[in-house]
């Protein structure tokens, strides 16, 4: 159908698309509308909420990680993987990975220490940025896994605003 052109076509003219008439008889009143809204959006929020506040300790949820990674990494890495994660899990031991921060990552990070010799040495040195990048990449891993939608073990990652050292 074509576009009325005069004042007759008008009268007779009827769009072929036409929105349907909106009565207040027939459609519930928007403020009902708005609560239904309101209470849907309250629950995806309440199950989001227990969905991430697990308090999982981070041990387990390293355990978790091993075990995911075990057939998908090959032999050598998971040796990484393991050695690093391990000495993460000790130093954080029964906390609950959802509590963990980035400034107490990063102070962890800048804190490690050689293993390499201890008992020849007076004081070990710490380690390089190269190494402690390597282990900053291996949490960064771990915590993208654990804050995976799918798993929720904490809400967020917070390696991922935490930028690699210079080497």
């Amino acid at each position: 159908m074509r576009f009325p052109t005069t004042a007759s076509d008008t009268a007779t003219f009827r769009p072929r698309f036409a929105a349907p008439s909106i009565s207040s008889a027939t459609s519930p009143p928007l403020s009902s509308k708005r609560g239904r809204t309101f209470r849907a959006l309250k629950e995806i929020r309440d199950r989001l909420k227990l969905a991430t506040e697990t308090d999982l300790p981070v041990v387990e949820a390293v355990a978790e990680f091993l075990a995911y990674k075990a057939t998908r990494v090959k032999a050598r890495q998971f040796a990484n993987l393991t050695d690093q994660l391990k000495r993460f899990a000790v130093d954080f031991g029964d906390k609950p990975i959802s509590t963990v921060t980035t400034a107490q990552i990063e102070s962890w990070l800048s804190s490690l220490r050689s293993r390499r010799n201890p008992d020849k040495l007076a004081e070990t040195p710490f380690l390089s940025p190269l190494s402690r990048n390597h282990y900053r990449a291996t949490l960064h891993g771990f915590f993208e896994y654990a804050s995976a939608p799918a798993r929720a073990l904490c809400p967020r990652n917070p390696i991922s605003h935490l930028e690699p050292e210079q080497v």
